[in-house]
């Protein structure tokens, strides 16, 4: 099963879970400027994610709405790709040229 179709399957609050990735609750709803407790809500369901927070999550962390919401994606993109392009897009010359050089040196699938 392709990640796309597994996130499909999954309800909004499991996706913010994957976008939280490693980070704590706190420390997540920290950088997103909300309280443990909402975010705790959000990812279990029982709480609906508001424009507000949504709009957090795309101007911090570049995550497609749409995506959070339905787990339909746009740009055929997994977040940490996502992650990764805007990076390179919003480097200097040099950061693109430190990042293609790195990108050389990780071990492909």
């Amino acid at each position: 099963m392709s990640q796309e179709s597994t996130h499909r399957h999954q309800s909004p609050g499991d996706r913010l879970v994957t976008v939280r990735g490693k980070r704590s609750q706190f420390a997540f709803a920290e950088e997103l400027g909300i309280s443990r407790s909402s975010l705790q809500h959000y990812e279990a369901g029982t709480r609906k994610m508001d424009a507000d927070l949504l709009v957090r999550l795309r101007v911090l962390l570049k995550i497609d709405p749409l995506w959070l919401l339905t787990g339909e994606d746009r740009g055929g993109l997994e977040p940490q790709e996502r992650a990764l392009l805007d990076a390179f897009k919003s480097a200097s010359d040099e950061g693109r040229c430190h990042l293609l050089t790195a990108s050389q040196w990780v071990p492909k699938r």
